[in-house]
C-alpha cells in the first residue's frame, strides 16, 4: 500500500492513527474516539452521548456507552486509614437536579467497581453531569468505596444538588462532578 493511500485510508477514522493513547486499560470495548474541546482547563464533548470516557489522546476521549446508573452494590471499608479522609472541596456554583447527578455518580461507581485503574482522566456522563476522577501523576486506582467517600465529601460541602470536586493533593488527583464538561 502506498503511503498516500494509507494517509487517506488514515482520515477516514475519528481517532489520528498516530498518536499514543494515555489512558490505563479500561475493561470495555471502545465504542468511538470522540473529539473534545479544550477551554482552558475544562473538557466538553458537544452533545455528548451518556457513558464513559477516558483519556485517549491530546484531541480525542474514548467513548464506551453507557452503565447502569443504579446504586452499585460495594462493601465499605472497615479500616479508613487518614488518606481516606481528606476532604479537600472546591464547589463551582453550577446547579443541577440531584436525581442526575445521583445517576452519573452511580454511573462512575459501577465503572470504579470493575476498572478502579486509570491514567489521565474518566468520566461517566448522564444528563449533562459529567462525573470524574483526574490524573495528575503517573496513574490512579480509585475503588468505589473511596469513590462514594470522595462524594460524600462534595456533598456535605456543596449539596447534593451543586458541582464540586474532592482534591487529594499529595495522590496528584481530583474527583468530582460538573455539568456540560470537566477540569482536569
Amino acid at each position: 500500500m502506498h503511503f498516500a493511500s494509507f494517509v487517506t485510508l488514515a482520515a477516514l477514522f475519528a481517532a489520528p492513527v498516530f498518536a499514543a493513547p494515555v489512558l490505563a486499560a479500561i475493561d470495555l470495548p471502545v465504542v468511538a474516539y470522540v473529539p473534545f474541546v479544550k477551554e482552558g482547563s475544562r473538557t466538553t464533548v458537544p452533545g455528548a452521548a451518556d457513558g464513559v470516557y477516558t483519556s485517549y489522546n491530546s484531541t480525542h476521549l474514548a467513548y464506551y456507552g453507557m452503565l447502569s446508573t443504579e446504586a452499585p452494590v460495594f462493601e465499605a471499608r472497615s479500616i479508613l486509614n487518614e488518606r481516606q479522609l481528606t476532604c479537600d472541596v472546591s464547589c463551582n456554583g453550577q446547579f443541577s437536579d440531584p436525581n442526575n447527578i445521583a445517576g452519573a455518580n452511580n454511573g462512575m461507581g459501577n465503572l470504579l467497581a470493575s476498572n478502579p485503574n486509570f491514567r489521565g482522566s474518566v468520566s461517566f456522563v448522564f444528563a449533562n453531569v459529567w462525573a470524574f476522577g483526574c490524573d495528575y501523576g503517573n496513574g490512579q486506582s480509585e475503588p468505589v468505596s473511596q469513590w462514594f467517600f470522595d462524594v460524600g465529601c462534595v456533598n456535605a460541602q456543596c449539596s447534593t444538588s451543586q458541582a464540586g470536586w474532592n482534591s487529594h493533593h499529595s495522590w496528584k488527583s481530583t474527583y468530582g462532578r460538573e455539568f456540560g464538561g470537566f477540569s482536569c
